[in-house]
C-alpha cells in the first residue's frame, strides 16, 4: 500500500473514531472483568483503584526516566557547543602559529623558495 495513501487513510474522521470507540470498548471489557474477578473471589475491594495507581506510579519513573535522559541531552548540546565555540577560537590561534611557523621557516637559506 502506498505511504501516502495509508497516511490519508488514517487520517479520516470514520477511522479515528472508530479507533476511539474500540479503545472505549477495551476499557470495558477490562473493567468487566475486574468485576467478574471480585465475584468470583468475594473481594469488594477496589481492584481497577489498585491498578491504575501501580499504572500511575509506573508511568512517574518513566517520566522520571525520559527527564532525566532530556537533562543529560541538553547538557550534553551545551558541552558540545561550548567545544566547538573553544575549537573555533583555538583554530584560529593555531593557524596564526602555524603561519608564523611557515615564515620563520622560509627565512631560513636552507629552506627559502627559489624565485
Amino acid at each position: 500500500m502506498n505511504t501516502l495513501l495509508a497516511s490519508t487513510l488514517i487520517n479520516e474522521e470514520y477511522i479515528q473514531w472508530g479507533f476511539a470507540g474500540f479503545c472505549l470498548i477495551l476499557v470495558g471489557i477490562v473493567v468487566w472483568l475486574i468485576n467478574t474477578h471480585n465475584k468470583i473471589n468475594g473481594k469488594n475491594s477496589d481492584a481497577l483503584v489498585d491498578v491504575i495507581q501501580k499504572n500511575n506510579k509506573v508511568l512517574a519513573r518513566v517520566f522520571d526516566g525520559l527527564n532525566a535522559v532530556k537533562e543529560s541531552d541538553d547538557q550534553v548540546k551545551y558541552s558540545v557547543e561550548n567545544l566547538q565555540d573553544s575549537n573555533k577560537e583555538s583554530h584560529k590561534d593555531l593557524s596564526v602559529k602555524v603561519d608564523n611557523l611557515r615564515e620563520l621557516m622560509l627565512s631560513r637559506p636552507c629552506l627559502k623558495k627559489d624565485n
